[in-house]
């Protein structure tokens, strides 16, 4: 009891702070310098700003000097991902080269890589990055290069960095679990296959296959997506995460990103109108301890190969939104009809809120006598002390005392969740309004 209640008190400390959180900025030069700066040859310094433009009118920015091979800059931060979802940073490059951006955590292990190759510019351009990680950021990595070894002419690997600010997420959902498919201690151009047992995945669940198959982890060269796992149409096997932590959690939603990558030998598969849609979406099932696993609705990849997010509510074996369990297990299968690519998974939800139900609660959860079902009026619900009514968002919209006959006529089309309690024991029931 003693767990749950710290754990139920640090996900309400946690959420009350995403309210309370500002953006955090590392470095702007008007008043906010990086700190912890470390590099053993490039230097990142205050500089008058050189072009004054729409994008960044500051008086004062930083100044980045490449001056030798595999040279870069570091300094500190500390950033929670559940908070901040996202950065931008502001740069110049006068001269043509390539921008890398690195983020890292406690022991210095590689969260995140970008990399944009630049044109030679005459004004301000703003670059923004999506963050999927798991572990909190505390130290950045900023670096410029037009030349690989700039030793002999520094002077012509120079880029101004200004106003780089982590941005806190407005979402209404909070990260339960994120797994960006990286193994621990890798670098994102580092591919890689085996059994998935064998290696630890920077979401800190275990990851299997069935008979330890291998997958493969392949290299994105620190454009949109890192690292990705391959499922190829009759090759990859299922991969299983276990006892994924999303215990304080409602409605638990899936999101992830996911590609196709246009095989020769499936666009006619892919473009057959005959041939239905599910069959060509990744295969996502939810079990919750030791129930059945329960297939999810997803959608098929963009049929133009380019990536796309998609995102789908976990439910369970009566449509019901999963609120408040203590984990899960997920299975991912390779679609019937294609293969394709996934990377970047999150399992969201929203605060859990005492008094809601709590789907897939085998000690709660049973079938109870409540009729009619589907109503449009009325229900009845025999030897009731309490009945309450939900969305499946797990918003209360009618809750009644003492009454087995309960009018529903106020309540929009849809489907519902009833709980009952009869003074001694609750349970949850699907109702449909029609």
């Amino acid at each position: 009891m003693k767990k749950r209640f710290l754990q139920l008190a640090t996900l309400l400390a946690f959420s009350l702070g995403t309210v309370a959180a500002q953006d955090i900025t590392v470095f702007n030069f008007d008043g906010i310098s990086p700190t912890g700066i470390s590099s053993w040859a490039d230097t990142f310094t205050s500089f008058a700003n050189p072009v004054v433009d729409g994008l960044n009118s500051s008086t004062n920015v930083g100044i980045y000097t490449h001056k030798g091979a595999w040279s870069e800059v570091k300094m500190n931060t500390d950033v929670d991902p559940r908070i901040y979802s996202s950065y931008e940073v502001k740069a110049y490059t006068p001269v043509a080269g390539r921008i890398q951006i690195a983020c890292f955590d406690a022991t210095g292990a590689q969260l995140d890589w970008y990399l944009v190759n630049t044109t030679a510019g005459t004004g301000w351009v703003k670059y923004t990055r999506n963050l999927v990680l798991g572990k909190r950021i505390k130290s950045v990595m900023v670096s410029f290069q037009r030349d690989f070894n700039p030793s002999a002419t520094p002077e012509n690997n120079v880029c101004y960095f200004d106003d780089f600010v982590f941005l806190k997420s407005t979402s209404t959902y909070l990260n339960a679990y994120v797994e960006p498919f990286k193994v621990t201690g890798t670098n994102d151009w580092d591919s890689w296959t085996g059994a998935p047992s064998t290696k630890a995945w920077s979401g800190g669940a275990a990851i299997t296959t069935v008979l330890d198959s291998t997958v493969s982890i392949q290299n994105w060269n620190g454009t949109a997506n890192n690292q990705n796992i391959k499922f190829m149409l009759g090759v990859a096997p299922a991969i299983t995460i276990s006892n994924i932590d999303v215990n304080g959690f409602d409605t638990l939603k899936v999101v992830v990103d996911t590609q196709w990558p246009m095989a020769s030998g499936e666009v006619a598969a892919f473009n057959n109108i005959n041939i239905d849609d599910s069959k060509k979406a990744p295969i996502f099932d939810v079990k919750v301890g030791t129930g059945d696993w329960i297939r999810q609705i997803t959608s098929k990849p963009n049929a133009n190969g380019s990536w796309g997010t998609q995102t789908f509510i976990l439910k369970d074996n009566l449509g019901l939104a999963i609120n408040n369990v203590s984990s899960i297990n997920l299975r991912i299968s390779r679609a019937e009809q294609i293969s394709y690519f996934i990377d970047n998974l999150k399992i969201i939800g929203r605060a859990h809120v005492a008094g809601t139900p709590t789907d897939l609660n085998k000690s709660l959860l049973t079938n109870i006598s409540v009729y009619p079902n589907p109503a449009s009026d009325y229900i009845v619900a025999k030897g009731a002390k309490s009945v309450s009514i939900f969305t499946l968002e797990g918003k209360q919209v009618l809750s009644v005392q003492n009454q087995e006959r309960i009018d529903i006529s106020s309540l929009k089309y849809g489907v519902f969740v009833v709980k009952i309690n009869n003074g001694s024991q609750t349970t949850v029931s699907k109702l449909i309004k029609k």
